[in-house]
């Protein structure tokens, strides 16, 4: 609780208003420049899985408070969602690591936002409105995975540069098979097992 709490000082000296964590820095992805302040989906998921457990374990109401700021920023239906999410042309909603006026669909960053998400529902609030924004985000990964797999090779990083990373592939067959874990549906296992083989 003590290494929690110095945490927890140090991310809301970064959050603002919105609920939003500030990277400081102007950063170059790829092609794209993010000029400082910007925002990140898999910050947010990241911090929104801390806060969750953290106002949970210790029910603390400033905590349990900043939770749900957070949260709203990862509802692509929420005003305070602009910078971190977007709906495609076919209707999926992504949530994006690097925010770019293209959005590239970087996989591991979008599946920490949607564990965020998953801590969020399963410590605070499992009411129909986080239920149906959860249930969006998975029906985006199960209609889209495949985009990311790269037969015979190792999965793509993010669906704009098509570029691979042999760690981020590991990491993407263990985010799989949490997915299965957490959801019951074994066709993310499946697709887990193709990464794994295709490696």
């Amino acid at each position: 609780l003590d290494y929690s709490q110095k945490q927890y000082t140090g991310l809301k000296s970064i959050m603002d208003e919105n609920g939003l964590f500030e990277y400081q820095i102007s950063w170059h992805h790829k092609a794209d420049l993010l000029n400082n302040p910007w925002y990140s989906g898999l910050a947010q998921g990241q911090a929104l899985s801390f806060l969750a457990r953290l106002a949970y374990f210790t029910e603390d109401e400033e905590a349990l408070n900043l939770a749900h700021k957070v949260y709203r920023t990862l509802d692509y239906n929420s005003n305070y969602s602009k910078e971190v999410t977007v709906v495609d042309k076919n209707s999926y909603a992504w949530i994006e690591e690097y925010p770019a006026e293209i959005p590239d669909h970087t996989l591991n960053g979008f599946l920490f936002g949607v564990f965020g998400l998953y801590d969020y529902y399963n410590y605070i609030d499992s009411g129909v409105n986080v239920q149906n924004l959860l249930s969006a985000y998975l029906t985006t990964i199960q209609d889209n995975m495949n985009r990311f797999r790269n037969p015979g090779g190792i999965s793509y990083y993010c669906l704009k540069h098509l570029i691979t990373n042999p760690s981020y592939h590991m990491i993407h067959i263990r985010q799989f098979e949490y997915l299965s874990k957490i959801t019951g549906d074994s066709n993310f296992t499946k697709f887990a097992d193709t990464l794994m083989v295709g490696y």
